[in-house]
């Protein structure tokens, strides 16, 4: 059996990545009844990465491993996290000044340093990952 989060489990992933023809995995924290805390049956995340805690969802390509999760898990997830993954450190907030106001709604967004999962996956893939 697989160790939860291991080179072997990544390995597996990437190799179904090229057979069904993927860029990328997501794989979210949640289950289908939108459980805090899924059943062991639905840990599908922390299978993949070893990081158990409840929020954070895992992106796998086929030459990068990343898992975002905010500030409750930075600690968690960097002892749980193998070397081969990367910790994409999610803040909320004020919108930062970087950001237009066009790209502002006065609402706490993501800190501009840290992209989304969406548009890290449209960057990356756009440029072949």
């Amino acid at each position: 059996m697989m160790e939860a989060g291991s080179e072997e489990v990544l390995s597996a992933v990437r190799e179904k990545l090229v057979l069904m023809g993927v860029d990328a995995l997501v794989v979210p924290s949640g289950d289908p009844h939108a459980s805090e805390y899924p059943p062991t049956a639905f840990a599908r995340r922390a299978f993949v990465s070893g990081f158990t805690g409840s929020a954070g969802v895992a992106v796998v390509t086929s030459t990068q491993a990343l898992l975002w999760t905010d500030g409750r898990y930075f600690v968690q997830a960097e002892q749980q996290l193998s070397s081969k993954w990367t910790l994409m450190k999610q803040a909320f907030g004020p919108p930062p000044p970087q950001l237009t106001s066009s790209q502002s709604s006065g609402k706490a967004q993501q800190d501009a340093v840290v992209p989304t999962i969406e548009a890290w996956l449209a960057r990356e893939l756009s440029q072949g990952a």
